[in-house]
């Protein structure tokens, strides 16, 4: 069983210019390919342009250690933008790389949807 926790923070870096950045830190137990279990810290950082309400470039760094069982450090590189198309709804596109270690994907492309459900309401 893999699973992990993180703690994640918002600063206005500089609000005249638009800026923000999102660190996050955290913990995660993993499964090697042998099936052994090790634990890991992580640790992402994101700065964000606001340009307006709905677009948001960002590019973002995340490392992961170790990245295997004994292993080194793993950390991820990407950039992308995402757009709000609603007051639930985004979509979302990057591209990166990994940057250090040997389990990170190398060039990659990704897209997604985020939609905020309202269970309690």
């Amino acid at each position: 069983m893999t699973w992990d926790v993180r703690l994640a923070a918002d600063w206005n870096l500089a609000p005249s210019l638009k800026l923000s950045v999102n660190p996050n830190i955290g913990v995660g137990r993993y499964e090697d390919d042998k099936g052994r279990l090790f634990t890991a810290g992580l640790f992402a950082i994101t700065l964000n342009y606001l340009p307006n309400k709905k677009l948001n470039p960002f590019i973002d760094l995340g490392v992961q250690s170790p990245e295997a069982n004994n292993g080194k450090a793993a950390a991820i590189l990407d950039g992308g933008v995402a757009y709000i198309i609603g007051r639930n709804i985004q979509i979302d596109a990057s591209i990166g790389t990994g940057a250090h270690g040997e389990t990170p994907p190398q060039p990659f492309l990704g897209f997604g949807i985020s939609w905020r459900l309202k269970p309690f309401h």
